[in-house]
């Protein structure tokens, strides 16, 4: 014969202790991008070592030929139409709000001429 009360017993929830408990967890970073988008960014950023907020020295090297491998690199995550209405929102105060690869979207969108100087390389 099974024995109800001790089931219950052992299998019963008890109410959660009222514990203040401190949390030293970092703000969560804010994501606009899809998480395949992102993680592809991500991987690139990391196998590179690019910095988000250097976009527009990259972009400006350019002309001289120089880092054309991350150039080529970095055409394949240009900004599309919906990233440019969605980042060219985000006032520059809140960048470091951002996850780093909707960072490297942010410093791509606010570029000046970043597509057209990327895409003829």
């Amino acid at each position: 014969m099974i024995d109800v009360s001790k089931l219950e017993e052992y299998f019963a929830t008890k109410p959660a202790a009222k514990e203040i408990i401190k949390s030293n967890k970092t703000p969560e970073k804010q994501n606009y991008l899809d998480s395949k988008r992102s993680q592809n960014i991500g991987i690139f950023l990391h196998g590179t070592q690019i910095q988000p907020a250097t976009i527009g020295e990259l972009v400006s090297r350019i002309k001289n030929g120089g880092d054309m491998d991350n150039i080529i690199a970095l055409k394949k995550f240009a900004p599309l139409a919906d990233d440019i209405k969605v980042f060219g929102k985000i006032p520059e105060s809140s960048v470091n709000s951002l996850d780093k690869a909707d960072k490297l979207m942010w410093y791509m969108v606010n570029t000046p001429y970043f597509t057209q100087k990327t895409q003829h390389h």
